[in-house]
Formats: C-alpha cells, sequence, structure tokens
C-alpha cells in the first residue's frame, strides 16, 4: 500500500494517469505500508506504447499458460517502469 506524505492512500494507476503525461517520470515521495509508515520514493517512468503492449501480450501468455487471469491493475501499471527506494534523490 503506498500512501502520500499526508497519509493519503494512492490509487497508482489513476494517479499516475491524472498527474504525469507519456513524456515525463515521476520521482515523488511516498510512505510504504498503513501500519509502519515507511518513508520511500516512487519513481516512475512512462514507457512507449510499443513495449506496453509487449507486456501485456507477456502477462496475457504467462496468465494462460498458469490458467489464471491477469489482473486490471497489472494491465494498467504495465505501461510504466517502476522503482521504489529509500535512495534520497541526488541534490
Amino acid at each position: 500500500m503506498l500512501l502520500t506524505p499526508t497519509g493519503t492512500r494512492i490509487d497508482l494507476p489513476r494517479w499516475l494517469e491524472a498527474h504525469y503525461t507519456h513524456d515525463q517520470h515521476v520521482d515523488l515521495p511516498v510512505l510504504v505500508s498503513v501500519q509502519h509508515r515507511l518513508p520511500a520514493r516512487l519513481v516512475a517512468i512512462c514507457v512507449p506504447q510499443a513495449v506496453a503492449d509487449e507486456r501485456r501480450r507477456k502477462l496475457h501468455d504467462t496468465a494462460r499458460q498458469k490458467g489464471q487471469t491477469v489482473s486490471a491493475l497489472t494491465l494498467a501499471l504495465a505501461h510504466w517502469s517502476l522503482f521504489l527506494t529509500n535512495v534520497p534523490p541526488r541534490c
């Protein structure tokens, strides 16, 4: 669970689509876990449509082989490379 620094839960796919265009990257301070609220940074980079499409294809292929379905959340986040770190941003 990701939270804003003020403690509000983040619906990540909707938040990314609402606040960033596909030529930008995200570097956002977040809190991880409702219980522990560990400070971290979320770095998200939007990938080209062809990359997102290939990721989704592979997700569907793997799920089909396992007799499963891919969640809507996983499909929505396929358009982003996401990194969660505690390394501070460069000055």
